[in-house]
């Protein structure tokens, strides 16, 4: 990381924040700003491969049901994943990443709404979709499969879970999971 100045200057000072005052001694700006010179965060990484992805076949009426579904993951809204799932569902044949995706999405409200059972079925049915290409689905439908486990109380299968999602590399969002599969081991093991 760069840091910059908001007045525009550049220290050349190795990646820190001042908030403060500003380090190069003109004192016109009160805070400096990071830019990235040459690292991409990890959601940057993943948007740039997914673009890549995106850009070799436009996006059918499959493809953008499952991704309005994600999105409502993401925000919470699990009873719109859902709704937006079963209809990619009902549009058949779905592919590989597909299957996975409405699985993943699945799961996750039905976790969501505290059906551990059949969250674990779906986050395994993910896992299990021949030919999906999203790399980030394993790793973390085993991570949330993990505490689907833990919340039956079944520790065994729960470690056993997070050490297989542990297992994988070179994924989207491989920072974030090894951060919470950690975290998760130190507070509840």
């Amino acid at each position: 990381w760069t840091p910059v100045h908001a007045c525009g200057t550049d220290p050349g000072l190795p990646s820190r924040w001042f908030t403060n005052g500003s380090p190069c001694g003109l004192g016109r700006c009160s805070q400096v700003r990071a830019r990235s010179a040459s690292i991409d965060s990890p959601e940057d990484m993943a948007a740039r491969r997914r673009a890549v992805i995106r850009l070799r076949s436009p996006l059918n009426q499959t493809d953008i049901l499952l991704l309005q579904a994600m999105n409502n993951v993401n925000a919470q809204a699990y009873n719109d994943a859902l709704v937006k799932a079963v209809a990619a569902m009902k549009r058949k044949p779905l592919t590989g990443t597909q299957d996975a995706q409405a699985f993943y999405v699945f799961a996750r409200s039905f976790q969501n709404q505290g059906d551990w059972k059949r969250a674990i079925n779906s986050y395994r049915l993910a896992i299990e979709a021949k030919g999906n290409e999203e790399t980030w689905i394993s790793p973390w439908s085993y991570y949330h499969m993990a505490d689907c486990y833990l919340q039956i109380g079944d520790r065994t299968r729960w470690k056993r879970s997070l050490t297989l999602a542990k297992n994988y590399h070179v994924y989207d969002y491989e920072p974030q999971l090894r951060f919470l599969i950690e975290r998760d081991v130190t507070l509840i093991d």
